[in-house]
């Protein structure tokens, strides 16, 4: 039994194999695009904080903090994202 699960296993991925391959690149586009959505609302989130912030404190966020911070985020959030068909 164990050799024809075998030979069965082995046909079917010799004919799903292009398939399972681009449906693999498909979802790793997806879970990217996914990541720097997030990534992106975060930061529009501390934005929107530090607006408040100036408006209601007077204290002004540098624009190279929002870079930093945003470099930072996207390298974690890749970092810690699922690997997808590996």
């Amino acid at each position: 039994m164990a050799a024809a699960e075998e030979h069965l296993r082995r046909e079917v991925d010799e004919v799903l194999g292009p398939v399972w391959r681009r449906e693999r690149r498909h979802a790793r586009r997806r879970v990217a695009w996914a990541t720097l959505g997030r990534v992106a609302l975060g930061m529009a989130a501390i934005w929107v904080l530090s607006v408040v912030v100036d408006l209601v404190v007077g204290v002004a966020v540098p624009w190279l903090a929002f870079g930093v911070i945003t470099a930072l985020a996207t390298v974690l959030a890749f970092a810690n994202q699922p690997h997808v068909g590996d």
